[in-house]
């Protein structure tokens, strides 16, 4: 197209692109401020994700109390292996295994084949000083390997099996649980069965192994058991055997589940904080005079707010002994520092120190966790509202119906040796009592650096959190000025539109008439604004 030799086709569309151009770039400045808004929205979801980690980790603090705190050490694992639990003291063992636990066991004849017809009747197995269980025998079991089943399918507390030792088949009926009381006796009715008695008087069966408990001595007191396991022999302590022989059993404490949730904590937190000292942090330019470079959440104040708040709980948090304030640490007390990087060291050497001798209140620098003056008085467990503090306890009675007291004044009532406060600051707060005693102990509680942290967690976090509002925000803003630059685009396609139209209704007129240059350039003065320039 040509309007008239005057422009050319290309000058035409030069100028078409140029209007083009000129409309959109309001669209342009739009799209521009969306791609720090995205990047955002990209930087905050990777701190939520980085932050729920540590939230978990938290969260992982909450059972102190059930961490492994003692540990059992065998001396000879061949012969026997042993745990024990919080409760177990400490102390060395000598043990000494006469005899593994076993299950009584019989066999029969020769039969010549598994297929061997015997005859009928009713085979009766008792179990120990239980009820008798009669066996049917018919003419559709009374081959040796129908009996067998038929046994089997009994529930007698037995097993049955064939055995063939080179020369025939033999039945051989064992006992389903070891120790002397299951020892079982089998009677028979019909002359048939008789090959197949073993009871007091009559035994037609050989006893293989006879029905015995495990036997033992600890530190030279004789002690057995039906299985071939030993719990509450030692408070505390369980044991499984395996062979005859002496050992030792060590019980100490042991601070490795300790250790490990607090490198769970440490290493979560860490991620977090670098995680948030990345996206803020500002870049200096390379060489003198250049510009430097901010990351995507720098000067965020929500950001700064929650690393502000993180550091601060490490940098303050406390955890008082029997005597309160008085005797408080902090995490300087148990290696535990913090960087000016925002990061957590641990001295695995100062940790591990602190925890040997002050093992309840290290951990509650993390979580919830109590510590007694008396050991006859544990602390067992505590409620999400349980308040941190100082609590006398005083034990009223301790039976197996029964265990009840004060803390502070306000009751708590249990069973077994357990009591949990009923009500007051100390509600949810929950102990254990050694058996027989009923004592009075001052008992020390700390929530940690947990409580509070989680409490920050939960509102950064979530649905209608302070992150994700974060978020719904630039959203909004992005959605806001997709509208506007779709608006644009109509606009901007509708005006190019009427600017082909009037280039086309010039060129038709041009064609029938001459245009003079002053009214070419009252066109383009129209359409941009000024004037053709020629």
């Amino acid at each position: 197209m040509s309007l008239s030799g005057i422009l050319s086709s290309s000058q035409v569309t030069s100028l078409i692109t140029a209007a083009e151009n000129q409309y959109n770039a309001p669209v342009k400045i739009l799209q521009g401020q969306e791609i720090p808004l995205q990047t955002q929205i990209s930087a905050l979801g990777n701190i939520s994700s980085i932050l729920s980690s540590l939230q978990n980790a938290t969260q992982g603090l909450d059972h102190l109390s059930a961490l492994a705190q003692t540990q059992a050490t065998v001396g000879n694992s061949g012969i026997l292996s042993a745990s024990a639990n919080n409760t177990a003291q400490s102390g060395t063992y000598q043990v000494t295994v006469s005899g593994l636990a076993a299950a009584q066991s019989l066999y029969s004849q020769d039969f010549s084949s598994q297929n061997t017809t015997v005859g009928t009747g009713t085979i009766g197995i008792t179990v120990g000083s239980g009820t008798t269980v009669n066996v049917q025998i018919s003419s559709t079991n009374n081959t040796l390997a129908g009996i067998e089943n038929a046994i089997n399918g009994a529930g007698a507390g037995v097993s049955a099996s064939l055995v063939y030792d080179g020369t025939g088949y033999r039945l051989v009926v064992a006992g389903n649980q070891t120790g002397a009381a299951n020892s079982f006796t089998i009677s028979t009715t019909g002359s048939a069965l008789s090959g197949f008695t073993y009871s007091s008087g009559t035994t037609t069966m050989t006893e293989s192994q006879s029905a015995q408990n495990a036997s033992a001595t600890v530190n030279g007191i004789a002690v057995t058991s039906a299985t071939n396991s030993f719990s509450g022999t030692i408070p505390g302590v369980s044991f499984a055997v395996n062979a005859t022989g002496s050992t030792t059993i060590d019980v100490s404490p042991s601070s490795t589940a300790a250790k490990t949730a607090i490198a769970n904590f440490v290493n979560a937190f860490n991620a977090a904080s670098t995680a948030i000292q990345k996206a803020t942090a500002y870049t200096p330019g390379a060489a003198s005079g250049q510009s430097g470079s901010g990351g995507p959440l720098m000067g965020n104040p929500i950001i700064s707010s929650i690393e502000n708040q993180m550091l601060s709980l490490i940098s303050t948090t406390t955890a008082g002994g029997v005597s309160g304030g008085a005797d408080a640490i902090g995490f300087g007390n148990a290696g535990i520092t913090l960087t000016s990087s925002g990061t957590i060291t641990i001295n695995s050497g100062a940790l591990t120190s602190a925890l040997s001798t002050n093992y309840n209140q290290v951990l509650g620098l993390f979580g919830a966790m109590g510590g007694s003056s008396n050991p006859n008085v544990q602390y067992a467990g505590s409620a999400a509202g349980t308040v941190a503090g100082v609590y006398t306890v005083n034990v009223t009675t301790n039976s197996s119906a029964l265990t009840s007291g004060t803390v502070n004044g306000y009751s708590a009532s249990g069973s077994n040796g357990s009591m949990t406060v009923e009500n007051g600051p100390a509600q949810g707060l929950s102990l254990n009592i050694a058996p027989g005693v009923t004592p009075t102990a001052t008992l020390f509680f700390n929530q940690g650096v947990a409580q509070s942290l989680g409490s920050l967690l939960s509102s950064a976090l979530g649905t209608n959190g302070t992150l994700q509002q974060a978020e719904n925000s630039n959203q909004s803003q992005i959605t806001a000025m997709n509208k506007q630059i779709t608006s644009y685009e109509k606009t901007t396609q509708a005006q190019i539109q009427a600017m082909i139209a009037q280039f086309s209704a010039y060129e038709n007129a041009s064609s029938s008439a001459g245009q003079t240059s002053n009214e070419l350039n009252a066109i383009f003065s129209n359409l941009f604004g000024g004037s053709s320039g020629g």
